[in-house]
């Protein structure tokens, strides 16, 4: 039976469910979380990460580059219109 691709993950879940638990808790005290929203969160991150790295690729490789280099990730973040 093949595996799942939602089985192969980037991040370790544990170490990922901390950081995502302690960042809200330095928002707020309260939060709690369902089952599934940590494991949808951390799928949803590393979507995020892979494409913005393939396109920081793409720009590395128009550059004449092999190296991703910061500003590679500036670019597409600029290009994108993100943060």
């Amino acid at each position: 039976m093949p595996k799942s691709i939602h089985n192969c993950h980037a991040f370790r879940a544990m170490p990922y469910d901390r950081v995502v638990r302690t960042i809200a808790k330095d928002q707020r005290e309260d939060v709690r979380f369902s089952a599934d929203s940590v494991p949808t969160m951390q799928m949803a991150t590393e979507e995020y990460l892979v494409s913005l790295f393939k396109a920081a690729r793409l720009a590395a490789s128009h550059a004449g580059r092999v190296t991703l280099h910061p500003e590679d990730i500036i670019l597409v973040k600029r290009i994108r219109g993100g943060f």
